[in-house]
C-alpha cells in the first residue's frame, strides 16, 4: 500500500473558508434541505466539502453523484509537437466495518516534444466519499492527488500553493483535512509541469484519501 504523502491534518480547510468561498443554497438539492456544500478557494485550486443531511438524503445524493463522471475536461488548446494526449484515471475503495469509502479522479496528461520533452497534467480533479450512514459525517477527510513521471534527468515545477510537495519526480497536492464531512472534492485546472531533455518512460496519476471514523484512520488508495 502506498503511503499517503503530504497530508496536513492540522489544516482544517472547511473551517477556514476563504473570502471567495460560497455555500450552495440548500434548495438546489431535492429532499436534502439539511445538506451543506461549501467550496473553499486555496492557492492552486479549490476544495469542495459536503456535509449534513439524514442517512436517507445522503444516500439519495450519493446515488446521483456516484453515477456521474468524476471530471469533465474543458476544451484545451494543444501545443505543437504533441507526442500524446490522454486522460488518466485513479479509483479505489476501502471497506470500513461494513461501510465503504471511495475515491475517484481524473487528469489530462499532455506530453509534447521540442528541445526538451514536457509532461503537463491539466484539469485534475478528485472526488472522495464516506458512504456510511452511521455516522453520516466522517470526523475528518484528508484528500490528496499525486502526479508522477519516470525518465532520465527529470525536472519538476512545483506549483505555488497550499499543500504542494515534491518527492523525486512526483508532485503531491494535499491541502489539508476537512472536518465533519462526507465528501471532499478537489479541482485544479492549471498545469503541473515536468520536463526532461530525453524521453519520459511513463506518466501516472493517483488520488488517495484518509478518513477518520471514530478513533480510526482509514486510507483509501486510488490505483
Amino acid at each position: 500500500m502506498r503511503i499517503l504523502k503530504g497530508v496536513l491534518p492540522s489544516i482544517a480547510v472547511a473551517t477556514a473558508v476563504a473570502a471567495g468561498s460560497m455555500a450552495f443554497p440548500a434548495s438546489a438539492f431535492a429532499a436534502s434541505s439539511s445538506i451543506s456544500v461549501t467550496t473553499t478557494n486555496v492557492d492552486g485550486g479549490t476544495v469542495t466539502s459536503t456535509s449534513g443531511g439524514t442517512a436517507a438524503s445522503k444516500q439519495a445524493w450519493l446515488n446521483n453523484e456516484l453515477n456521474k463522471k468524476t471530471a469533465t475536461a474543458a476544451p484545451l488548446v494543444r501545443p505543437n509537437y504533441t507526442v500524446s494526449n490522454k486522460e488518466l484515471y485513479s479509483s479505489g475503495s476501502t471497506n470500513m466495518a461494513g461501510s465503504y469509502s471511495t475515491v475517484s479522479a481524473a487528469t489530462d496528461a499532455d506530453v509534447t516534444s521540442g528541445l526538451e520533452e514536457y509532461a503537463d497534467f491539466i484539469n485534475s480533479s478528485s472526488n472522495a466519499f464516506w458512504e456510511g450512514s452511521s455516522p453520516v459525517n466522517a470526523q475528518q477527510m484528508s484528500p490528496s492527488m499525486e502526479w508522477v513521471v519516470s525518465g532520465l534527468d527529470v525536472s519538476v515545477s512545483v506549483p505555488v500553493g497550499v499543500g504542494f510537495t515534491r518527492s523525486g519526480s512526483s508532485v503531491t497536492w494535499a491541502p489539508g483535512s476537512i472536518s465533519n464531512t462526507w465528501q471532499a472534492y478537489m479541482t485544479r485546472t492549471a498545469s503541473v509541469h515536468f520536463a526532461t531533455p530525453f524521453t519520459f518512460y511513463s506518466d501516472n496519476f493517483h488520488s488517495d484519501c484518509s478518513v477518520l471514523i471514530g478513533n480510526h484512520w482509514y486510507v483509501v488508495v486510488g490505483n
